[in-house]
């Protein structure tokens, strides 16, 4: 079954009553802190309640049938155990799927951690599909939950933020929790040791570009949205130092849409045909990718690829004018994408 973040963690009580738990994602932050927020909810039900933490290294000791077995028991005290599983090897989801579907729990607790999965996982599909078990997907940060997170950290340390001072720091830190906190331990850092300066004036060493989402602004490209778009330029090409780094994503992003076209027009479906793809469509640019494969046609596709070959060879070559004609170039893919 799967259970929204923003349930989870609004109603993290009414969730704690399970034996089974999966948090996944790309925020490892938030698989961390909500994955330990739900043992302290389960110890305060059951205080005597042992705790464990397994990696899939150490699974790798012993089958996960004989672990289960071990420790699904309770002591002479009648105290039970739960086991907090680290899954960083997928080729042992099998196993713990194939154990779990096998044996029946009487006692035990098992919290499995893991970064992103992709919708095929065994293990991610099993969770999905019963009803009884209970995942929790970890995505990126919304704008208000880093606003959030800017606040209550803040508070923490006894340090005053301002609407402003909240607002612009939510805007400029990324989406992934443990870099946030990262950089607002540095903020404090610099707070804490010097006499003057504000949470303002130190946030203004946070590198915008740091956290810029060059994904992000490439797809924007190809899908024509205009907006900010040389505010964006340049802060790609002042991170990256690399036009030609533009060149290459955005030949190989289109390389894709000529990929799936040929394959859609095989009769296969969009998802079909997106299935194998390498490295794979990250899924929030997903439904953005379908609309760029609609969008552009094969002939449009190929003229474009053509012009970003003959640009790569002026910046390759050192010519002045390389600059100036994939700037043309990205423009006309605008009005294009949009």
């Amino acid at each position: 079954m799967i259970v929204k973040f923003f349930n989870f963690k609004n109603s993290i009580e009414k969730y704690s009553g399970e034996n089974l738990y999966l948090f996944y994602g790309p925020n490892f932050g938030k698989v961390e802190v909500f994955s330990k927020n739900l043992f302290f909810e389960i110890k305060k039900k059951d205080p005597n309640l042992s705790f464990l933490h397994f990696s899939t290294t150490d699974l790798t000791k012993e089958s996960f049938l004989e672990i289960l077995s071990k420790y699904d028991q309770v002591d002479l005290f009648g105290n039970s155990t739960a086991l907090i599983i680290s899954l960083d090897n997928v080729k042992l989801n099998k196993e713990i799927v194939q154990s779990l579907k096998n044996y029946k729990i009487k006692s035990l607790v098992l919290i499995f951690k893991s970064g992103p999965l992709e919708k095929k996982s065994q293990i991610r599909n099993f969770f999905e599909q019963s009803p009884d078990l209970i995942t929790i997907p970890c995505y990126e940060e919304s704008l208000q939950e880093k606003k959030e997170i800017i606040s209550t950290f803040f508070k923490h340390e006894n340090v005053e933020v301002k609407t402003e001072e909240l607002i612009d720091l939510a805007q400029i830190l990324g989406n992934e929790r443990l870099e946030i906190e990262n950089e607002l331990e540095k903020i404090i850092v610099l707070i804490k040791n010097s006499d003057k300066g504000s949470i303002k004036s130190f946030s203004q060493m946070i590198s915008k570009t740091a956290f810029f989402d060059d994904n992000s602004f490439l797809y924007s490209i190809v899908s024509g949205k205009k907006k900010k778009f040389l505010e964006n330029y340049g802060k790609f090409t002042a991170f990256q130092n690399n036009e030609v780094k533009i060149i290459s994503f955005l030949s190989e992003h289109l390389f894709k849409i000529l990929i799936i076209k040929n394959k859609l027009a095989n009769g296969l479906s969009f998802d079909e045909a997106i299935k194998n793809l390498r490295p794979p469509i990250f899924f929030k640019f997903k439904k953005e990718f379908d609309f760029q494969v609609r969008r552009w046609t094969e002939s449009e596709i190929l003229s474009t690829l053509k012009k970003l070959y003959f640009c790569q060879n002026l910046f390759i070559n050192g010519f002045a004018s390389a600059k100036n004609n994939l700037m043309f170039l990205m423009l006309k893919i605008l009005v294009k994408g949009g």
